[in-house]
């Protein structure tokens, strides 16, 4: 199968929109992320414009973007992937294990250095075991143990479809229950939405229904708050958007801007913490210039440290990495003698 690169695009749009998300929560702060349209009423411009620059530059929505995004292309590579649950298991882990680790690795040691972390501190977050160095990586913990659980459905459903909506049917409506247990268990339906984009019928992604998922990615939390159904709104958009541009592959999608962005996609989710770290003493100085001000110098000083930091940590660690990463056996077949 192809790569799908208008996929790859969308993943580095996504991370795009996590780092000016985070610039602008570092100047509004969680008060006005938190805000819903009902309570416009009772605000001053300047709040509700901050609520809308959240909406412009959507940093929780973008991940769940990518949640629907990995469901999709893990699902696909579950099916090439050898062995049954148990012989394909091990390999399968070292494969997500590599495949995320050595960047997390990379990018944790200039944080840790700023923050002057000790080593036990330092270790867990490069571990992914922690996230207290670089917030955005609780979602890499979130995506391990889903990647799992996926490779757990795909073969006791036997890769198809039917055992899929199943196991996605199961996962919502066991959300009540563990919900307090197992709190990474709610973004796991966005996972199989995501890996049921092939099993959907092509109508889905004509008219007005991709229309309709992007607002809904844009403005669930928005009309709907940031409880569950804001989620639920959010979740259903994001397997919208990845399914339209998975099926239709938009041209723009595929110019040499967004495709860098995705190649680079990875690194730059991570590092784009270090960008807004360094940038914070003279992001903060541009006050006088007003919130607005604020946002852009953070944007740019941000991201004129992230974007470099990115793409060496690309080319440097992640590209020769991976082509480079150890193969566990292919198990062997059994072969049964006729008697």
């Amino acid at each position: 199968m192809s790569r799908n690169h208008a996929l790859d695009s969308l993943r580095g749009l996504a991370a795009l929109a996590v780092a000016l998300g985070h610039c602008v929560l570092a100047v509004t702060g969680q008060g006005a992320w938190a805000l819903r349209l009902a309570d416009f009423p009772g605000l001053d411009a300047a709040a509700i414009l901050a609520r809308l620059a959240h909406v412009l530059f959507p940093a929780d929505a973008a991940v769940l973007l990518f949640f629907a995004l990995s469901g999709h292309v893990l699902w696909a590579a579950c099916a090439r992937h050898p062995g049954g649950l148990l012989t394909g298991l091990p390999d399968w882990t070292i494969a997500r294990l590599y495949r995320l680790l050595p960047v997390a690795m990379a990018s944790a040691l200039p944080l840790g250095f700023l923050a002057d972390a000790g080593a036990e501190r330092l270790i867990g977050n490069m571990l992914l075991l922690r996230y207290d160095l670089n917030g955005p990586a609780w979602s890499l913990q979130v995506e391990m143990v889903a990647s799992l659980g996926l490779f757990l459905v795909h073969r006791l459903a036997g890769g198809q479809g039917r055992g899929l909506a199943i196991a996605f049917a199961l996962s919502v409506l066991l959300l009540p229950l563990l919900r307090g247990v197992l709190p990474m268990a709610v973004y796991f339906p966005v996972f199989l939405g995501g890996a049921l984009i092939a099993d959907l019928p092509r109508w889905l992604w004509r008219g007005v229904i991709p229309w309709f998922g992007l607002a809904a990615l844009l403005l669930g939390s928005l009309l709907l708050g940031r409880g569950g159904l804001g989620r639920a709104a959010e979740s259903l958009g994001a397997v919208l958007v990845v399914g339209t541009v998975a099926h239709r592959q938009p041209a723009w999608l595929l110019h040499p801007v967004p495709l860098f962005l995705g190649r680079i996609s990875y690194p730059f989710y991570l590092s784009h913490s270090l960008g807004l770290a360094l940038a914070a003493p003279w992001a903060t100085q541009a006050g006088a210039l007003g919130p607005a001000g604020q946002v852009l110098a953070f944007a740019l000083l941000s991201l004129a440290v992230a974007i470099p930091v990115a793409w060496l940590l690309h080319v440097a660690v992640e590209a020769p990495l991976m082509q480079a990463r150890p193969r566990l056996p292919a198990p062997r077949r059994v072969k049964h003698l006729a008697s």
